[in-house]
């Protein structure tokens, strides 16, 4: 980790408001993990992708494809929106690819993902951190050669009673979210959006 990564990664360990201005003066890039196709339209693993919807209805955006095919972006100031046209866990390629083209290092990168360890609506940034066993971002973090990036996880995790069973996330990342969940995380969005760009 470079001495930038440093300071950053220090200014991080504890998320407060002042932070979250560390947040939006370094994050140049918003990048949402999600798989291609209308059979993944809504389902959990989608959560980067419907954070980038999110952002297009709030501001107007008009995302238009970018000559290599494996994503598609649209600007807003000085922010760059960018949503990988490959799947999920073949995302670090067009991740480097679209860093390559704006000419933006890692260290400038906000990926917004699902995340099955948080409580479904829970949130957290960090900067720096492993993939904890998400294949997208795992395949970021080879293509990168680094973690040292900020991270946006959404939680997906059921909320279930204590006495059931903790479910396996491969059993539902992949189903559409019900309808009480997307009101759940739809108001999420719109707070994270709130709080990191307004």
């Amino acid at each position: 980790m470079d001495n930038y990564g440093i300071i950053v990664k220090n200014q991080m360990k504890e998320f407060n408001p002042t932070n979250l201005d560390v947040v939006r003066k370094t994050a140049h890039i918003i990048i949402g993990l999600g798989n291609p196709g209308v059979e993944y339209i809504h389902t959990y693993h989608n959560l980067g992708t419907l954070f980038l919807k999110e952002l297009q209805n709030a501001y107007g955006l008009s995302f238009k494809n970018h000559t290599s095919k494996v994503f598609k972006y649209a600007k807003n100031g000085s922010k760059i929106f960018v949503e990988p046209t490959v799947f999920m866990n073949d995302s670090g390629h067009a991740i480097q690819t679209a860093l390559h083209y704006f000419k933006e290092t890692p260290q400038h990168l906000l990926l917004a993902h699902d995340d099955s360890d948080l409580m479904l609506g829970n949130y957290k940034i960090d900067f720096g951190r492993g993939a904890a066993g998400h294949k997208g971002v795992a395949s970021v973090i080879h293509a990168l050669g680094t973690k040292d990036f900020f991270r946006l996880r959404i939680g997906i995790r059921p909320l279930t009673p204590n006495k059931e069973r903790r479910v396996k996330a491969s059993e539902f990342v992949l189903k559409k979210i019900k309808k009480e969940d997307l009101e759940i995380l739809s108001h999420a969005l719109h707070i994270i959006n709130e709080k990191l760009f307004y």
